[in-house]
């Protein structure tokens, strides 16, 4: 039973982000605050509606086959990361943020009537003094309200895409896998619309597949085949790719986007620069000459292009329609003070981290780099908090006696510096779009395309997800 006294700091979103901040929480902040007598007793309460999280960065090759990257590699429970805790100390609930009353301190969420409680490892959420009851309930779903006492909004964002990132419930995202999958066995032609790099990693990952050369037999003697080439020969496809500018990858400098366009042209992808797609529509099968169903998309330039399948990688979008429009800044993303990563306008202890804070470029990098400065930050705002309402005051008061004109409490509360955030300028991008290679640049310089391949090409670091799950680690970096 989880103590009355108990403070939940809530964090909403299980992906990159939000696990690495709860695991961080659990395994570092929690245990030091805990030092002082007197202290509260927290607990993480995790908050996602997807049950697994998913692999997006291999997404672009797991679109083309469950061969080349199997299903349980893509998904992995995120329950599983936190089985040595208590419900004390934890609790994950299978469920979507609802509206945020910054006043109250309160967030509302919708939670399924019957989850699958193997598959998802669901837990009941424990009522305490920071957990309010039921408050609604459908024949669906029902609606939970909970105090938090700290919120770090990790919700990320969403492609328009079903088969790049998660819509709602992992399964969706399966499903849609295996609905492309099922059509591309009989596709002749592929429409990929988006020239950044989802679009050229997955424009590549395809035509490396079905439209590339066999296996090297030197790079198999070593052990270094690539499992993309290792299936049996496919039927070759028309592959194009729709760019909305005048060359690919238009944030890096124009060399790269060159390299990347003779990459993929080398396999056979039509690329059309200077046009974008205004809207596009399915045709049923029963309208089609061949019986099968077609994707039209409709474009900038007043003509309709038309192929079997088509796949959107036009961007993202953060995923904080429940946020109140103060929270939020005009494209949605969550404003935060750009060095602390408080959410100044929803109250105090309030953070957000990030492909959904306003700070982030969207890359791997701006999440790892900010979580030790959010929870730098957050761990002083709760011992700020405490030592403000006198929890700790005589403790304090003994650990640190008067010194000069101040008191010992002052002088700890001077102590709590804050950490600040700083985007690294020279972040590495690497889009393996050829069978053993690829484009890349780090700090600024071209990375040789084999190195593309050993460092994300290969697996796409697929053997990293244990330790994202179980630890919070960075997938791009050393730990396992």
């Amino acid at each position: 039973m989880v103590h009355q006294d108990t403070l939940d700091i809530v964090v909403l979103g299980a992906s990159f982000a939000g696990l690495s901040v709860a695991h961080n929480l659990l395994r570092n902040v929690f245990p030091y605050l805990q030092t002082f007598d007197g202290a509260p007793k927290y607990r993480v309460v995790l908050v996602s509606p997807s049950s697994h999280l998913y692999w997006n960065i291999a997404a672009p090759r797991a679109l083309v086959s469950a061969e080349l990257v199997p299903f349980d590699q893509m998904f992995s429970p995120v329950i599983k990361g936190f089985e040595n805790y208590s419900p004390e100390e934890f609790l994950f609930a299978q469920g979507t943020a609802g509206l945020i009353d910054t006043a109250q301190r309160k967030v509302s969420i919708t939670l399924p009537v019957k989850p699958n409680m193997e598959d998802t490892g669901y837990h009941e959420p424990i009522v305490s003094t920071t957990t309010e009851k039921i408050t609604t309930k459908t024949k669906d779903s029902r609606t939970k309200s909970l105090i938090y006492h700290a919120l770090i909004i990790a919700t990320g964002s969403s492609t328009d895409s079903p088969l790049l990132s998660l819509h709602g419930a992992h399964e969706n995202t399966l499903a849609a896998l295996k609905d492309f999958h099922k059509r591309l066995r009989n596709a002749d032609s592929i429409v990929i619309v988006g020239g950044g790099a989802s679009g050229v990693e997955t424009a590549g990952q395809l035509a490396a597949y079905f439209n590339g050369t066999p296996s090297k037999p030197v790079l198999a003697l070593l052990g270094l085949r690539n499992k993309a080439v290792d299936l049996p020969a496919r039927k070759p496809k028309a592959i194009t790719l729709v760019s909305g500018h005048d060359r690919l990858l238009p944030k890096l400098a124009p060399k790269f986007g060159l390299e990347a366009e003779a990459k993929l042209r080398r396999n056979n992808v039509h690329v059309l620069h200077n046009v974008r797609m205004v809207a596009a529509t399915e045709a049923a099968a029963a309208a089609t000459a061949t019986g099968q169903k077609m994707a039209c998309c409709h474009l900038s330039n007043e003509t309709t292009m038309a192929a079997d399948l088509f796949v959107a990688c036009t961007g993202v979008k953060p995923n904080t329609s429940f946020l109140p429009s103060a929270l939020v800044d005009a494209a949605g993303y969550v404003e935060t003070h750009p060095s602390t990563l408080r959410a100044e306008q929803a109250g105090p202890r309030v953070y957000a981290v990030g492909d959904c804070a306003a700070y982030s470029r969207k890359r791997t990098a701006d999440v790892y780099d900010a979580v030790p400065v959010l929870l730098h930050n957050l761990r002083n705002d709760l011992l700020l908090h405490n030592l403000r309402n006198d929890l700790l005051a005589h403790e304090l008061r003994l650990q640190y006696p008067p010194a000069g004109e101040g008191t010992g409490l002052q002088d700890r509360l001077e102590q709590l510096v804050d950490k600040h955030f700083s985007p690294n300028p020279d972040g590495a991008l690497l889009l393996p779009c050829t069978k053993w290679g690829g484009v890349g640049t780090l700090f600024n310089f071209r990375v040789p395309g084999a190195l593309v391949y050993l460092l994300k090409g290969r697996d796409y670091r697929v053997g990293k997800a244990k330790g994202v799950v179980e630890r919070g680690n960075n997938p791009y970096g050393m730990a396992e």
